[in-house]
C-alpha cells in the first residue's frame, strides 16, 4: 500500500509544479529589489507613525491644558513637550542622522545594509526627537524632529549621557516646573548646548499609538492608547478629541483606580507596538513596546462609561473642539459596526445609539449653559 500512495503523492507534487511553471507572472522581481523597496517603505512608514503620534499627542495636550481645577493634579506636573524614541537604523534614515562614522543618506542607499562592507550604515545608540508639541517649552527652546539628545545636566549640574529615552525620563525626575535643563543636542552632525525650560501641565498623562487595526482607545494610569484603526476611522481632530477626552475622563474621575478597564469596545488592545512613543515626563518611562494586560480589564460599569462620555465632551468643548463631531463619530460607528447597535455587543458599555443620543443632549445642555452665562463687562 505504501508504494502506490507514494507514487500518487509524487504525481500530485509534479502536477502542482507543472501548473505553477505555466503561470504568467509578468516581470521578475529579485530579492535585492525587494530588499531595497522594503527599506524605502520602512522609512516612509516610520515617518507616518511619528506624524500620527505627534498629532494624537497635540490633541491630548490641548485637552489636558483646559482641565478644570477639580480634575487636575494637586501639584503641577513638569512638562517639556518633546516626543522621543530610541535611535534605530530606520529612524536614522528617516531623519538623515549620521551613523557612527558620520555617513548619511546617499552614503548608504537602500539595499546597502544588506550587502555589508563600508556602505552599510553602522548603528549607534541614542535618543532622537521625533516630534515637538506646538507652543511647548521644547518648541520655544528650538528643538525639532531629528535632533539627537546627547547629554543632559541633572538638577545638581552633573552631566548624564543619554542612550535611551528612559535615561531622559530618569534625569527629569528631579526637575520642577520653572527649572531649566541644560541639554546637549546633535543636529546635522554638530553638537551644541540648549537651555530647555521645564514647564507645567495639570495632569500626568502621555499617549501611545498602537499598531492594531481595531477601532479602539484605552487608558491606564498615566497613559492613553489609541489604535491606528481609530486614527484611520476618525474624520477630524474634533472626533479624536472627543474620544481622547472620554479616555482622559476615565483617569480624572478615578475609574482606573477602581480597577476598571477602558476601551471603546469594552475589550482591550493586545500588544502595544508600532510607534510606541512617550512625551518625556518624570516617570513617563521609555518609548518602547509594551503589553497592556487584558487582565486589568475587569467588567466596566456602564455608568462610568456614561460619566466619561459626559465629562470627556466637556473637556473637548473647553479645548475649543467642535463636539458635534462626537455625534457624527457614534452615528458612523453604528453604521459601519452594526453589532454595536445591540446591547449584547456592548455588555459593559452603552450601545452606540444610546451614546449618540446622550451626546446630542449633552451638547444642547452645554449650549444652554453657555447662553445663560453672563457676558463679560465692557472695559
Amino acid at each position: 500500500m505504501k508504494r502506490p500512495l507514494f507514487s500518487l503523492g509524487l504525481a500530485v507534487v509534479l502536477l502542482v509544479l507543472a501548473a505553477s511553471g505555466c503561470a504568467t507572472v509578468g516581470p521578475r522581481v529579485d530579492s535585492e529589489e525587494i530588499r531595497q523597496a522594503r527599506e524605502i517603505l520602512e522609512v516612509k512608514a516610520q515617518r507616518h507613525q511619528y506624524k500620527q503620534a505627534v498629532r494624537v499627542s497635540e490633541v491630548t495636550e490641548r485637552v489636558v491644558a483646559v482641565l478644570p481645577p477639580a480634575d487636575r493634579a494637586k501639584e503641577p506636573i513638569p512638562y517639556t513637550g518633546v516626543l522621543l524614541d530610541q535611535l534605530t537604523p530606520v529612524n536614522q534614515r528617516a531623519f538623515g542622522i549620521p551613523d557612527a562614522r558620520g555617513m548619511v543618506g546617499a552614503d548608504f542607499p537602500p539595499g546597502a545594509a544588506g550587502k555589508g562592507g563600508l556602505s552599510a550604515p553602522k548603528p549607534r545608540a541614542g535618543v532622537v526627537v521625533i516630534g515637538v508639541i506646538g507652543g511647548s517649552p521644547a518648541a520655544r527652546a528650538g528643538l525639532r524632529p531629528g535632533d539627537l539628545l546627547v547629554s543632559l545636566k541633572d538638577a545638581k549640574g552633573k552631566a548624564r549621557s543619554l542612550k535611551r529615552p528612559a535615561d531622559v525620563a530618569d534625569s527629569f525626575k528631579h526637575f520642577k516646573p520653572g527649572d531649566t535643563a541644560s541639554v546637549t543636542l546633535e543636529r546635522e552632525g554638530v553638537l551644541f548646548p540648549v537651555a530647555l525650560p521645564v514647564g507645567a501641565k495639570g495632569y500626568r498623562v502621555s499617549v501611545q499609538v498602537v499598531d492594531e487595526d481595531e477601532v479602539n482607545a484605552a487608558a491606564s494610569p498615566g497613559q492613553l492608547f489609541v489604535t491606528y484603526g481609530l486614527i484611520r476611522f476618525v474624520k477630524s481632530d474634533d472626533e479624536l478629541a472627543v474620544v481622547l477626552g472620554h479616555e482622559l475622563a476615565h483617569l480624572t474621575k478615578g475609574h482606573i483606580a477602581k480597577r476598571m478597564g477602558t476601551g471603546i469596545l469594552g475589550g482591550i488592545v493586545g500588544a502595544v507596538a508600532g510607534a510606541a512613543v512617550d512625551i518625556v515626563l518624570p516617570g513617563a518611562g521609555s518609548a518602547i513596546s509594551q503589553i497592556l494586560s487584558a487582565g486589568i480589564q475587569a467588567p466596566f460599569s456602564q455608568d462610568f462609561e456614561r460619566e466619561a462620555d459626559y465629562f470627556g465632551l466637556k473637556y473637548a468643548k473647553a479645548a475649543g473642539f467642535d463636539i458635534q463631531a462626537g455625534v457624527d463619530f457614534w452615528e458612523r460607528f453604528a453604521i459601519e459596526v452594526p453589532k454595536s447597535l445591540q446591547q449584547s455587543f456592548f455588555n459593559t458599555h452603552p450601545t452606540s445609539p444610546e451614546r449618540m443620543l446622550r451626546l446630542k443632549k449633552v451638547i444642547r445642555e452645554l449650549a444652554t449653559e453657555s447662553s445663560a452665562s453672563p457676558s463679560p463687562a465692557p472695559p
